[in-house]
């Protein structure tokens, strides 16, 4: 099955960096570790 949008994970880094929600587009168990690291911030 063809995604509906591209993503990369540059996007998603640079979402977090901008503190932009990115809940929709990593797992849940993911978002809590890059958080938990403060990571991208």
């Amino acid at each position: 099955m063809t995604p509906m949008m591209e993503l990369s994970a540059t996007f998603i880094r640079q979402s977090i960096a901008k503190k932009k929600n990115v809940q929709y587009f990593v797992p849940d168990v993911v978002l809590e570790f890059i958080e938990n690291k403060n990571l991208y911030r």
